[in-house]
């Protein structure tokens, strides 16, 4: 996680450093103080004292980092952050640790955003007591967000979480439908029922656009689109055939974990665009990478003549996927476009 640690006096800035060099190891900590009496300890300790207002330094991080911990009274904190807090599946998570180290108390994004789990690390790094006042956390019960959260699955109907929870807390079973075997011990509360199940369910783990008889729908980002294009397409005209074949395919946009094509293609700007404004990753591979795989391609004589591989898309796919991947949409055609996808395998664990 990218931390932020913003104290106040001497004493809360030796408690950051004590943060800060105990998770170093699997966090990327930096430190912040207003405490200008103490600058040169600061400066020797790599703290960066902060002349800006709080508010300010809160606007310049809150997006760009996963946690905030303020050491020092939860009010500044919370009056700090009002203004920025948006929505719990993207705001970051915030703490809160008192000056003597008594106490760790996650104020936001305490499951999604991993807080509590980073509260308990926090406490016990300062043999504090973490303050945990999440609903299932308090009564030792399964989440699904922490679920999803652990998982890296999409939230497609955030409104089902608290749907779901609801449930878990008046004791309830959950039935869970998953396209993907999820591995570890059922939790008390849930139920895993099979594909062929017809009743409604709670919770769907699926690619598929399938919102129908479903409180909560995850998605794992398992997807990966392989293209192929003409010099020259736009990025516009590559999305809309994108979202056509989705749909058409019925495939969630939520599911797609990135964009692939031939090595050729890495600076194609139509490709390069429609990654970057889905958020997607791009991969690109060498005509001997795409002969190397293996499977059942549409291949074309005259794209192995002006590429040197019989077919992108599909092998593209197919080799960003992973192992044991599996073409799930062969290749289509539009307008000097080409296009298939891939899934590989994705592990799940409760």
């Amino acid at each position: 996680m990218r931390i932020e640690i913003i104290s106040f006096t001497t004493g809360g800035m030796e408690l950051s450093l004590r943060v800060r060099e105990s998770l170093a190891a699997c966090h990327q900590i930096r430190c912040y103080s207003k405490c200008e009496k103490a600058k040169g300890q600061a400066l020797q300790f790599g703290i960066s004292i902060m002349n800006a207002s709080i508010q300010k330094w809160v606007s310049e991080v809150f997006s760009q980092s996963d946690a905030l911990i303020f050491v020092g009274a939860a009010g500044i904190a919370v009056r700090a952050i009002a203004p920025f807090v948006k929505d719990k599946l993207s705001d970051p998570a915030v703490l809160v640790c008192d000056e003597a180290g008594q106490f760790v108390i996650p104020i936001l994004s305490g499951h999604y955003g991993g807080g509590n789990e980073l509260a308990v690390q926090v406490a016990q790094v300062l043999s504090a007591t973490p303050v945990i006042t999440t609903a299932t956390d308090v009564r030792k019960c399964w989440a699904v967000d922490v679920f999803a959260k652990k998982n890296d699955l999409r939230i497609c109907n955030r409104g089902g979480i608290a749907r779901v929870s609801g449930q878990i807390l008046r004791g309830e079973m959950v039935r869970i439908q998953s396209e993907i075997p999820i591995k570890g011990e059922c939790p008390a509360a849930v139920s895993v029922v099979s594909e062929d199940f017809t009743e409604p369910v709670d919770v769907r783990i699926t690619i598929r656009k399938n919102r129908n008889h479903t409180t909560l729908l995850l998605c794992p980002p398992a997807v990966w689109i392989g293209m192929g294009c003409k010099k020259g397409k736009s990025k516009a005209e590559l999305e809309a055939f994108l979202e056509e074949v989705c749909l058409e395919e019925q495939i969630a946009r939520e599911s797609i974990a990135g964009l692939a094509s031939i090595d050729l293609k890495k600076e194609e700007p139509g490709l390069v665009q429609l990654a970057a404004s889905l958020n997607l990753q791009f991969q690109c591979f060498s005509a001997e990478q795409l002969r190397m795989q293996q499977g059942d391609f549409s291949g074309s004589d005259f794209v192995c003549e002006t590429v040197g591989v019989d077919n992108v898309c599909e092998r593209a796919a197919v080799a960003a996927a992973g192992q044991n991947a599996s073409l799930i949409v062969k290749k289509k055609k539009r307008d000097g476009m080409t296009l298939a996808m891939a899934v590989g395998e994705y592990p799940l664990s409760f």
